[in-house]
């Protein structure tokens, strides 16, 4: 019985963690990439909800991309500094690399999901360098922070949960 409760405890912050990341890497897009006006800035956009969706999609994609990372993290358990690393670290390895996927997907692939996977408006030649200096370390901070934050809440041994 307390070790379902753990690994429903674990889960729960694993899901927490990942939902809050999925919230910063949306508002990191909007953010560094100047998307926060009611109208369209970029050209690529035609309208708002192409806007939104293209945000929601690539800020989905990077934080399941992410995921293992935040599962490494749970398996650390009371050592701060291990946790923020193992997440933080394994998020940005993640973010980086989707990057820089999306930049040679967009400048060189013609792979025909490349559209849907990294969207132009986001990689094209140097906008992967906002993803990949700008929105990935906000994430990786907030993903360990939040990943170490919620296990703290979510131990078994925290008598608030009890």
């Amino acid at each position: 019985m307390e070790n379902t409760q753990s690994v429903r405890l674990q889960f729960l912050a694993i899901a927490i963690t990942m939902i809050g990341t999925f919230i910063v890497c949306t508002l990191t897009l909007v953010y560094f990439f100047n998307l926060h006006w009611t109208i369209p800035d970029y050209p690529f956009f035609s309208s708002n909800f192409e806007q939104w969706f293209s945000i929601f999609r690539t800020a989905l994609i990077a934080t399941l991309l992410s995921s293992w990372a935040i599962w490494l993290g749970t398996k650390v358990r009371n050592k701060f500094s291990m946790t923020m690393l193992c997440a933080g670290v394994g998020t940005q390895l993640s973010m980086t690399l989707y990057a820089i996927a999306g930049c040679g997907g967009v400048l060189g692939g013609d792979w025909k999901f490349s559209e849907l996977i990294f969207p132009s408006r986001f990689f094209t030649e140097f906008n992967f360098f906002t993803v990949m200096l700008e929105v990935a370390p906000v994430a990786s901070i907030a993903t360990g922070l939040l990943l170490y934050c919620s296990l703290k809440v979510f131990s078994p041994t925290n008598k608030i949960m009890q």
